[in-house]
C-alpha cells in the first residue's frame, strides 16, 4: 500500500510440531503448520487470512501473539523484533497487539464480572489510576454497544453476539495498534455476524485500528478486508487486494474457494428440489406415486423448468471438494470404496508435506512441476494495488 507504514513485517515464519511414534521409530516426524509465511500489514489497514479448516490461520495467529513460537522466520512489530524476544519485553508488546477468539463464551473467565474482566489488562499494565479504570470500563461497554450499567454481570447471562461484544471491548481496552480476529463472528448468528462486522468496522476508523481477520468464509474477508493473504495446508497461495475479487483471483484455490460461496441462484434451486420431493413422498402415503418412480425419475419440475437432481448433486460434490479431500469426505460418510490416486497424493501429503504445492492433488490444473518446484510469487500490478500469486501457471 503506497504511502503506509508497514506496522507488522512476517518474514518466513515456520513452525512445527512433533507427531506422536512409538519407542522403537527409529526417525523423528513433525508435521510442518506453517511454511514459510511472508507477509506485510501496514497501520490502519485490515488484512484478512482466509482458508479451509485446519489450514494453519490459528496457529500463524498464536505464533504472532507468541502463544506459540515459531520454528523459524522473523516476526518485526512496529520496526522491533519480536521473534525471541524476551519475557520482560513482552508484556509490553502484548498491550499492543490484542485478540479476539472464535468463541465469546469459553474466551471469558466464568468466574469474574464483566467489569473485572475488561479491567484486567488495565490493571495488569498499570494504566491509568483506578477510579479512572472504572470509568474507562463504562465507556467501552457503551462504545461497543452495550449498557454500561451492565459490569457487575458474569458472562453466563449474556447472548453470545454480547459476550463478543465484551470481548471486543477487552481487546481495545489497552488501546492496542494491531487486534487479530480469529473466526470471530463464525460462531454467530448471520444477523448478530452482520452488527459485529459493522461494529469492527466503526472501531477500525475510530481508533486507527489495524485488523489481522481471520476466517474460512472468503465473503466475509471480502467485506471486511483492504487485502487479502489465501492459506493452504500451512503456506500462502496468493496475495491480493479485495475488490474485484472474482474477477482478479489467479489461483486455482482461490477460485475454488470463491466457487464454494453460493450463490442465492442455486439456494432457490436446492430449496424448490427439497420442496418438491418432500411433495412426492407425502403423495405416495396415498397411493399416488411410488417412491421408487421418485428416485428413477431425477427429474423435479419446478416454475416454469426442468432442474436436473444430478446436476444438483454434482454441484453439492464440487462445493465440498473444494472445501475438503475427497477422501476425508469417504472417510466420514462411511464408504469403503478404493481410494484413488488423487485421494493417496492427499494423505500422503498431509503426514510428509511432501508436494511443493499443497492444493496439487485436489487442483483440476495441476502440472507435473508442481508436485516437485515451489512456484516463486509472481506479482501482477492492478489499478488499486499489487496481487502475488504461488502458482506455477503464470511462470
Amino acid at each position: 500500500m503506497k504511502n503506509k507504514t508497514a506496522l507488522l513485517k512476517v518474514s518466513n515464519i515456520t513452525k512445527s510440531f512433533p507427531i506422536p511414534s512409538s519407542f522403537f521409530s527409529a526417525k523423528k516426524q513433525t508435521f510442518q503448520a506453517l511454511d514459510d509465511i511472508s507477509f506485510e500489514l501496514f497501520e490502519g489497514e485490515c488484512l484478512g487470512l482466509v482458508g479451509e479448516s485446519g489450514c494453519g490461520k490459528s496457529t500463524l495467529a498464536k505464533v504472532l501473539v507468541h502463544l506459540e513460537e515459531a520454528t523459524s522466520g522473523k516476526i518485526v512489530f512496529k520496526e522491533t523484533d519480536i521473534t525471541h524476544i524476551e519475557k520482560n519485553k513482552l508484556k509490553s508488546v502484548r498491550a499492543e497487539i490484542q485478540m479476539i477468539f472464535q468463541d465469546p463464551f469459553s474466551s471469558l473467565n466464568p468466574r469474574q464480572s464483566i467489569a473485572k474482566t475488561i479491567q484486567e489488562g488495565l490493571d495488569i499494565h498499570a494504566i491509568g489510576t483506578k477510579a479512572w479504570r472504572k470509568e474507562h470500563v463504562r465507556n467501552l461497554l457503551q462504545k461497543v454497544g452495550l449498557e454500561s450499567d451492565l459490569v457487575s454481570k458474569f458472562p453466563h447471562q449474556f447472548s453470545g453476539g454480547q459476550r463478543q461484544r465484551i470481548a471486543i471491548a477487552r481487546a481495545i481496552a489497552t488501546s492496542p495498534k494491531l487486534i487479530i480476529c480469529d473466526e470471530c463472528v463464525s460462531a454467530l448468528d448471520v444477523s448478530i455476524q452482520a452488527q459485529i462486522l459493522a461494529l469492527l468496522k466503526d472501531l477500525q476508523i475510530e481508533n486507527n485500528l489495524s485488523y489481522l481477520f481471520i476466517s474460512h468464509n472468503i465473503a466475509v474477508v471480502q467485506y471486511m478486508c483492504d487485502r487479502i493473504l489465501v492459506m493452504s495446508a500451512g503456506r500462502i497461495l496468493e496475495i491480493l487486494p479485495s475488490a474485484n475479487l472474482q474477477e482478479n483471483a489467479k489461483h486455482p484455490y482461490t477460485k475454488e474457494l470463491l466457487k464454494a460461496v453460493l450463490s442465492p441462484e442455486f439456494k432457490q434451486e436446492n430449496d424448490t428440489l427439497k420442496k418438491e420431493s418432500v411433495d412426492k413422498e407425502l403423495r405416495n402415503t396415498n397411493g399416488i406415486i411410488d417412491t421408487g418412480e421418485m428416485l428413477a425419475s431425477n427429474e423435479t419440475i419446478t416454475t416454469g423448468k426442468t432442474t436436473n437432481i444430478a446436476s444438483v448433486k454434482d454441484k453439492e460434490i464440487a462445493l465440498n471438494i473444494s472445501g475438503e479431500t475427497a477422501g476425508s469426505l469417504k472417510e466420514n460418510a462411511g464408504l469403503q470404496e478404493k481410494k484413488t490416486e488423487n485421494e493417496k497424493k492427499e494423505q500422503a501429503y498431509t503426514m510428509t508435506n511432501s508436494f511443493a504445492c499443497p492444493f496439487y492433488p485436489r487442483c483440476p490444473q495441476a502440472l507435473a512441476i508442481c508436485e516437485t518446484h515451489v512456484p516463486d510469487g509472481k506479482n501482477f500490478q492492478l489499478g488499486h494495488g499489487m496481487q502475488t500469486v504461488f502458482c506455477h501457471l503464470y511462470d
